[in-house]
């Protein structure tokens, strides 16, 4: 069961990367897509398909509650979509983006027991020397947390 929640998640999230990236190419990042797609709701549609899942890994054992807390954090970032309003709101989005990343690693290693996910990640962030480099340490990250879970 759990490995067709991972695939959902893979879905959504890969799905709306190529939505975005066919009709407005690699952006600043995958939140700013928010800006420039033309139906809103599919940005909270993503982020939704990204997060909901989340807790459904709340089921099993003692990592329950951090990745249920992670959803919560990717729904924090739908509600804080618009993170180039005001300074309240940028923060919100961001605080919310790298929440859903800490629980969901920390989930994975109450779950696994391993810290690899983090070398992975330290390791993606060489990709800040790419163009719109936030876009590709998000599918970077997203590709590892998605790899764990899997």
């Amino acid at each position: 069961v759990m490995t067709y929640i991972v695939i959902i998640q893979a879905l959504f999230f890969y799905g709306y990367c190529f939505y975005v990236y066919k009709n407005h190419g690699v952006l600043r990042s995958i939140s700013d897509s928010w800006y420039h797609v033309k139906h809103k709701w599919a940005f909270d549609l993503f982020a939704a398909g990204v997060g909901l899942p989340m807790w459904f890994y709340g089921i099993e054992g003692a990592a329950g509650l951090l990745f249920v807390v992670s959803g919560l954090c990717m729904f924090t970032v739908t509600l804080a979509s618009m993170f180039k309003q005001n300074k309240v709101v940028n923060r919100l989005h961001y605080v919310g983006t790298v929440g859903a990343i800490v629980f969901a690693v920390l989930g994975i290693y109450a779950m696994q027991g391993t810290w690899e996910p983090i070398a992975f990640i330290l390791i993606g962030l060489s990709l800040i020397a790419f163009p719109n480099h936030i876009w590709w340490i998000e599918v970077w990250i997203f590709t590892i947390i998605i790899a764990y879970l899997l």
